[in-house]
């Protein structure tokens, strides 16, 4: 599923955000901890991702028909209720710049 958001103006100079919100949305929401969400899912036997970039938002889940209803009820949880956890956005922004650090050094 693709969501779009924001306007031209809104979205101008915040290219970096975007590209975090899809990553942020699954760490951590009003109800479920990042381990918490992880476990339901793993309980349903179930994939729930969410990448973005700017204006985009793209949520990939893969789910058995029986357990699809729960699915989306922890994806609106995710969607309506996030709660961008501090921490969370830390050790996100830390991964980032180790990964442009490894570029930096690696050809490939």
């Amino acid at each position: 599923m693709t969501l779009r958001f924001g306007s031209e103006q809104s979205l101008q100079d915040q290219t970096t955000a975007a590209q975090f919100v899809g990553a942020m949305l699954t760490r951590g929401t009003e109800k479920y901890s990042r381990e918490q969400l992880k476990d339901e899912l793993n309980k349903l036997g179930a994939t729930l991702s969410t990448s973005s970039s700017t204006g985009k938002l793209s949520v990939y889940i893969d789910a058995k028909r029986s357990t699809l209803p729960a699915v989306l009820d922890l994806l609106e949880e995710v969607l309506r209720h996030p709660t961008f956890p501090e921490k969370e956005f830390d050790l996100l922004r830390e991964a980032s710049v180790q990964s442009l650090k490894k570029g930096l050094t690696d050809p490939t």
